[in-house]
């Protein structure tokens, strides 16, 4: 009879061991990507260590072992890591001193148990499982001690009341909880000291202990990534974090961080995390650039940074002020938003979007009656939002480009007023004109066209060469030389009169633009007439005559070397498209759609100097959970949250918080009598 003895999954334990990663679902497909990571003393054998995988999806089987690996043949590395990874794995670059092992024997992590064709990483599953469960699951990594050996099919939950029971003589030394979305359901279960459940998608722990992952996901089966932050050795979000991957199977060393617990780690590569070896460390939240930009030239003079969070798309400014900045979220669930200017070199962003559930949105611009206009990629579609934007709603203006299947329209632009036939028209850039090998420019009329319209009407007719060699990415408008200009990813710039007849135009320099990627987004200088040229291989910003055929001067405008060059991903990434003049040509703003850090960004150069604005408490409000402060905006600033007893006495007053990016906070510990409460705005 098996001896059972009640543990909490919870309690904490004196461990040597951690589990350190897992990823058990990757993107694409799982067989030869999945790996996982231990962590722990020096050389230290793990003979009695197994990691299970626990049944956790639905009622049926709960708690019961799916699968488990016996560890007790190897031994922790020199430098205190164990990686072990599938058949044929692609992780081959790990650190020295790790111990590393790979399955050589069948697929996947192979099958040790009866009817299997062996593992030789101890893999035992209970069906002909060679890949980790991808719906709710818990990873349990157990030592056994004088106990029973676990077997497929084990029931640790007897009884289904979520909590562990374990046979006497076994200790968890970790665990993990994964609910990644697939298939997800309210009654999923969890056994893990810390659980990771994506976004809305239900399911419990009776311990507790659930951060939710931002989604949407980015496959329909699910990914997911859990891993510890540098060497933590406990059980909370400080020293985890989850992640919903991206990436194709066939390049698992490009798997980056989609959306994670912690945006810190948003856009890193998985490899960063380093193979056998210690993890990254957070990075501070949206405090600072990942590079700094040197100016390079007397055009601007100052920049102002605003974090958005998320991948940030393309970016318009409104004729009608010459302040207020329209963006998009550039996703699935995207939005429309506007950042107005509150002082001096100062910016606030709305918290409410104008428009939501964009599926990404890409090329967007704003006419001189105020009406903002987008085109989304994915959907081939070109709508607007007349002004007031916030008493209006978005209309859908076109469904279609030339009735094709396949295209891809990524920005447009507003037509010069000289521009022949077609003065103050849209011209749509489109990518992918009847079929990926196309370019094409489309025309639509603002002032005439109705609602849900195919349109065929082309300024350029698809063409594999006429518009560069590669995929468009960005259109603007040239007065000065009554032309529309547009650049391609492999940085051929073309500008196009009214009657379809190109030029190309060749910058000295810099010409073909960078490396892949390359060539991002393009915007018109109001003042001088120069075209800016944003280039992602080179993380440069170049501005170039664009009269001239052929040879043309150009110069470095900006640039944007990394603070941590070991940190490759902590580029800026520019969005394609996504740079825009003020029409006054006061200012530039281009979007940074690197999320690391706590990004994406606006970055807004400019000749002003910084200023922050009056700004008052809005409301103090006791509550349950304690005291709910919310205050007005002081553009782009961090807050500091103080409280104090005196209100006449300064030294009264301490810091609560510091590093503050929203302008809401709740105290959740107050003081039983009267206290006071101060926010100081800091840049």
């Amino acid at each position: 009879m098996l001896a059972l003895a009640l543990a909490a999954g919870t309690s904490c334990i004196s461990a040597q061991v951690w589990i350190n990663e897992v990823l058990p679902n990757a993107p694409g497909g799982d067989t030869g990507n999945e790996y996982f990571e231990l962590r722990g003393t020096p050389n230290l054998s793990l003979s009695n260590y197994y990691l299970l995988s626990l049944e956790g999806q639905g009622t049926t089987g709960r708690g019961d072992i799916n699968q488990y690996f016996d560890l007790g043949t190897f031994s922790l590395g020199a430098n205190g890591y164990f990686f072990g990874r599938q058949f044929g794995s692609k992780y081959t670059e790990t650190e020295a001193g790790a111990t590393v092992v790979e399955n050589t024997l069948g697929t996947g992590w192979g099958q040790a148990n009866e009817g299997g064709v062996g593992s030789t990483i101890g893999h035992y599953s209970d069906a002909a499982q060679v890949d980790l469960e991808n719906g709710a699951t818990t990873i349990l990594l157990i030592n056994i001690g004088a106990g029973i050996v676990p077997t497929n099919t084990m029931d640790l939950d007897t009884n289904n009341d979520g909590f562990l029971d374990l046979p006497e003589g076994w200790v968890v030394t970790d665990s993990v909880g994964i609910m990644d979305g697939a298939s997800a359901a309210a009654t999923d279960f969890s056994y893990g000291k810390i659980t990771f459940r994506v976004e809305g998608v239900g399911g419990t722990c009776a311990y507790g202990n659930i951060i939710d992952v931002p989604g949407p996901m980015t496959t329909t089966a699910g990914t997911f990534y859990v891993g510890r932050k540098g060497e933590s050795t406990n059980s909370t979000a400080n020293d985890w974090v989850g992640s919903i991957l991206n990436g194709t199977a066939g390049s698992p060393l490009a798997f980056y961080f989609y959306s994670a617990s912690d945006e810190s780690f948003n856009g890193m590569p998985v490899k960063e995390m380093i193979f056998g070896g210690k993890n990254v460390e957070p990075e501070p939240m949206g405090s600072a650039l990942p590079y700094t930009p040197t100016l390079h030239t007397s055009r601007f003079t100052n920049y102002t940074q605003l974090v958005i969070g998320g991948t940030v798309g393309d970016v318009a400014v409104d004729p009608r002020d010459n302040t207020t900045i329209l963006f998009t979220s550039d996703s699935a669930v995207g939005g429309l938003y506007r950042a107005y200017k509150v002082a001096s070199g100062n910016w606030a962003v709305d918290s409410l979007p104008l428009v939501t559930n964009l599926d990404n949105a890409a090329g967007l611009v704003i006419d001189t009656n105020g009406t903002a206009w987008w085109v989304h990629d994915v959907t081939r579609a070109l709508k607007r939002l007349k002004a007031p934007w916030t008493t209006n709603v978005p209309e859908l203006m076109i469904t279609n480009f030339a009735a094709s299947t396949d295209d891809d329209p990524i920005d447009l632009t507003i037509a010069p007023p000289n521009f022949g036939s077609y003065p103050g028209w849209l011209v749509i850039a489109d990518r992918g004109s009847d079929s990926d090998a196309y370019n094409a420019l489309n025309l639509a009329d603002p002032s005439t066209t109705e609602t849900n319209q195919n349109n065929d009407a082309f300024l350029v007719q698809p063409t594999t060469s006429g518009l560069g060699w590669s995929d468009l990415n960005a259109i603007a408008s040239l007065p000065q030389s009554s032309e529309v200009v547009t650049l391609s990813l492999d940085g051929f710039i073309t500008a196009v009169d009214s009657t379809g007849l190109t030029r190309y135009i060749t910058p000295t320099t810099i010409w073909p633009l960078g490396v892949n990627p390359a060539a991002a987004a393009m915007a018109v200088d109001p003042t001088t007439g120069r075209l800016w040229l944003a280039d992602d291989g080179l993380d440069e910003v170049w501005s170039i005559n664009p009269s001239a055929s052929g040879i043309t001067d150009d110069r470095k405008e900006m640039s944007f070397p990394l603070k941590d060059p070991t940190k490759t991903f902590r580029q800026i990434n520019f969005h394609e498209p996504g740079m825009a003049f003020a029409p006054d040509g006061k200012f530039l703003v281009a979007s940074d759609s690197s999320t690391a850090g706590g990004g994406g960004r606006l970055l807004i150069f400019h000749n002003e100097p910084f200023a922050i604005p009056t700004f008052a408490i809005l409301s103090a409000a006791q509550a349950q959970d304690g005291v709910h402060l919310s205050w007005a905006s002081a553009g782009t600033v961090n807050y500091s949250v103080q409280r104090g007893t005196d209100l006449a006495n300064p030294a009264s007053f301490a810091n609560l918080a510091t590093n503050v990016l929203s302008t809401s906070f709740t105290d959740t510990n107050p003081p039983t009598g009267a206290a006071f409460y101060r926010v100081i705005a800091k840049p």
